[in-house]
């Protein structure tokens, strides 16, 4: 296996040379790259059809560009997300804006980006009943929910008078007051946040002039919203389903609107989050969504798990990276410990120590980036054990440090050069360096626990090893399509990439 100090230098080149087949490059085979304020790029060359191009605030057909705040340009045969010169001020978080959205599609696909609708800053949520675009308006619009079948219903959100228009208002109210339908919209999924308590289904209520109108099932919601073209009636519908998305958590494509709930987060063995979805013609769907990536980095032995509160797909995907961070600080720190009770050479537990310090370094980092799409980290623990023999350190090494950390540090190399987020893309750049030269010391570690072993001792550590290597090929082969905010924003490859990313990994590194 490869363990010289140029590894930084040939992981990058695994993982620039995929790009092309993971979402195209910029032609003369460089990597189409972001930076800031949404001026031309002249360095990446103009972009091909079917090429990765990020387009910038008035940027002209066929150039590479930097992405700005919300900036956006059409690139022909790229994937702009309108006209050129069109882009507005965006929200900060990916340079997605409501005037013009930095955001990217593959292949002519719809373009996705974080949708800007009017919330409830008190609770961070969406505004159900505000933002509407319904084909015939309203006076009066209020979301109730029934705890139980046969109780009074609580007006959970509404706007407007409830007959505020009506001629004869005593009779709108007495039909408004005892109208309420016995049945409604049942919660698919437990709600999420927000409601004060949980409830057998939940109906609408709205009054027009004189007249009342009742809304309990798809049907009847479809008509009073028509063609689903905001994203507060995209809440809505939501809400129907009994989740409640936040400010930042519903995502826009040309055709429909969706929103993640991921209950849990972490490793792969996570159950997965679901994805709701609505057409423009209002046509709702939901999906089991999996985790973004497979575990990857340094776990120390009995990290516990942990809860998860909700997330756009985002800020959860980072949330989950800062967690394992904060869990390879912990495993480092066992490292350097280990090594001196085994009597390790002072360069080995010096490199030790500093990996230790970047890995606190880059918890930070993906803790901001977390932060930024309103997502919380849980503090990454362990239970502390015994001391561990040399074996058992070794073995530990071989699976986490020479198999997943090395599988890590290419995919921030990947990260790096395909991230579309221009903050996510310098945070990737650090830690792919640093995270080279972990699975350097890795390597070198394993050399070193090599020497203090005995022959059927070294054969248990290869073994070991070869079945975390196959293990990872199948969890990085199976794992569900990552939702394309992440892969767009944090530049996480797909499952087919990462598994190209792998065979390159294996013939490159691994086995030689």
């Amino acid at each position: 296996m490869r363990t010289s100090g140029r590894l930084a230098v040939l992981l990058q080149s695994i993982a620039v040379s995929a790009l092309s087949g993971c979402g195209g490059t910029a032609d003369g085979g460089q990597p189409a790259t972001l930076g800031g304020g949404g001026s031309n790029h002249s360095g990446g060359g103009s972009a091909s059809s079917g090429a990765t191009s990020v387009v910038g605030v008035g940027g002209s057909a066929g150039q590479v560009q930097t992405a700005g705040a919300g900036g956006t340009g059409a690139a022909a045969g790229a994937f702009g997300a309108g006209p050129a010169g069109a882009g507005g001020v965006g929200t900060g978080g990916m340079g997605m804006g409501a005037g013009g959205d930095g955001v990217v599609a593959r292949g002519g696909a719809s373009s996705v980006t974080l949708a800007t609708p009017k919330c409830d800053n008190d609770k961070g949520l969406v505004n159900f009943v505000d933002g509407l675009n319904m084909p015939t308006a309203v006076d009066f619009l209020g979301v109730y929910l029934v705890q139980s079948t046969g109780t009074a219903a609580t007006l959970y959100e509404s706007s407007g008078t409830p007959c505020g228009d009506a001629v004869d208002k005593a009779a709108c109210n007495a039909t408004l007051m005892s109208g309420a339908p016995l049945m409604g919209f049942t919660p698919f999924y437990a709600p999420n946040v927000a409601p004060p308590f949980t409830y057998a289904y939940m109906y609408l209520a709205y009054t027009r002039g004189d007249s009342v109108g009742f809304v309990s099932d798809r049907a009847q919601l479809n008509t009073l919203l028509g063609s689903i073209d905001t994203a507060n009636e995209a809440g809505l519908v939501f809400l129907s389903a009994g989740v409640v998305p936040g400010c930042n958590g519903i995502w826009q494509s040309d055709d429909a609107y969706s929103f993640t709930l991921m209950a849990y987060g972490g490793c792969s063995s996570q159950p997965p989050g679901i994805e709701f979805r609505v057409t423009l013609a209002g046509v709702v769907s939901n999906m089991n969504v999996g985790k973004a990536m497979a575990c990857v980095g340094r776990r120390p032995n009995g990290l516990l798990e942990v809860e998860w509160g909700p997330a756009n797909p985002l800020g959860e995907y980072y949330a989950s990276v800062a967690h394992l961070e904060q869990a390879a600080v912990i495993a480092f720190g066992v490292i350097e410990r280990e090594l001196a009770r085994f009597g390790a050479p002072r360069e080995l537990r010096d490199r030790a120590r500093k990996a230790r310090t970047d890995e606190i370094r880059h918890a930070s980092r993906m803790t901001q980036l977390a932060k930024r799409w309103e997502a919380h980290v849980p503090f990454a623990e362990a239970v502390a054990s015994s001391e561990r023999s040399l074996l058992d350190a070794a073995l530990e090494n071989a699976v986490e440090g020479c198999v997943r950390e090395l599988w890590g540090a290419l995919s921030a190399h990947y990260q790096a050069a395909a991230a579309y987020d221009p903050t996510a893309q310098r945070a990737w750049g650090e830690i792919a360096a640093d995270e080279s030269e972990h699975a350097e010391l890795s390597f070198a570690l394993h050399e070193w626990y090599l020497q203090q072993l005995t022959g059927d001792e070294r054969v248990q550590i290869e073994a070991a090893m070869e079945r975390a290597r196959l293990e990872l090929r199948v969890e990085l082969a199976t794992a569900a399509p990552p939702h394309a905010a992440v892969v767009h924003g944090a530049g996480v490859p797909d499952p087919i990439c990462a598994v190209a990313l792998f065979n390159q990994l294996e013939s490159q590194v691994l086995a030689a």
